[in-house]
């Protein structure tokens, strides 16, 4: 077993093996005949696994041709017998990958394209499958912030068939936003610290609303931190987890939500209107894989700040790599 993060376009982000919100081994499908699409669909219900204009979705547990393919997991795994394997899914996803392999011989693997719910093309990517019945992982992760709605998955011979696939992943909920929004100085967690409440973002600021924080996964995730003050500095920061359960304890003019082994991932400037904004967070914290962290923005008020501590901080987002 290998595994792959190659890629070669913008879209998406190839990334190592990670379990999704829904698996799939193709264990409870029907298995042994040819369909146009996977009988009893995919990922619990959740998508379609076909070959269009073709019955060649099929389930098997062993299949021979120029060399002899197991399963990767389980006792099945899936293959296309004739055209090109395609997924579609009832909501965008945010993540996708799984174990690849071919018993089509030479030259292997295949290549996956990425469309999204408007069918707008995203990216390619390649698909690495040895041409020796072996099992490769290949996974990436949407980097439009509109999600995976559609994957073509074709190999390199025969119109695109014998492509086989098995313990697939995906994260559903892509393209509605990225990471948990939580700790808000909205009065639903821990108050603001001086009747500073805010139904945006933080608590109050100056300006007289909160900083709010949004995170995308483009760029190998982006923190958006909207109505900072302009030409004050402020510090994107990464902490292992959220404190006093969610919602924070008075900090300053606001609440500091994330905390424990705090990484200081950056300083930004905000424009004119209030925004900053950080990309590649995941490296700078050196998140992996599976990691949960927090995320806040820690920024300076000298200016009638309403407590008069001169500082505040954005609500917080916790991000599941």
């Amino acid at each position: 077993m290998a595994v792959t993060i190659s890629g070669i376009a913008s879209a998406q982000t190839p990334i190592g093996p990670f379990a999704g919100t829904e698996s799939d081994g193709f264990e409870t499908q029907q298995s042994g005949s040819f369909d146009p699409c996977i009988v009893g669909r995919v990922f619990n219900n959740n998508g379609d696994l076909c070959t269009p204009g073709s019955s060649g979705a099929h389930i098997t547990g062993g299949w021979g041709f120029m060399c002899t393919i197991q399963e990767h997991g389980g006792a099945r795994f899936t293959g296309s017998a004739g055209g090109a394997y395609e997924y579609t899914f009832d909501t965008p996803v945010s993540r996708f990958g799984g174990y690849f392999g071919t018993n089509a011989g030479p030259p292997g693997g295949g290549t996956a394209n990425f469309y999204d719910a408007a069918n707008n093309f995203l990216g390619s990517a390649v698909i690495t499958a040895p041409a020796d019945c072996t099992w490769t992982w290949n996974g990436w992760q949407d980097d439009s912030g509109a999600g995976f709605s559609r994957i073509e998955v074709p190999s390199n011979v025969f119109g695109g068939a014998f492509l086989m696939m098995d313990d697939m992943e995906a994260d559903f909920g892509g393209g509605g936003g990225f990471g948990t929004e939580l700790c808000f100085g909205d009065g639903s967690g821990t108050n603001c610290p001086c009747t500073n409440p805010s139904a945006n973002g933080g608590c109050a600021n100056s300006t007289g609303d909160g900083c709010t924080l949004h995170a995308q996964p483009a760029a190998g995730g982006t923190l958006d931190a909207g109505n900072a003050i302009p030409g004050q500095p402020g510090l994107f920061f990464q902490g292992d987890n959220t404190i006093g359960g969610g919602s924070g304890v008075v900090f300053g003019d606001g609440l500091r939500c994330c905390g424990q082994s705090v990484v200081r991932l950056g300083v930004v400037l905000p424009d004119g209107n209030g925004d900053a904004s950080l990309s590649g967070i995941q490296a700078l914290g050196g998140a992996n894989v599976g990691d949960t962290k927090c995320y806040q923005y820690w920024y300076r008020n000298p200016n009638g700040s309403p407590c008069l501590a001169g500082f505040n901080l954005s609500n917080a987002v916790e991000i599941t790599w």
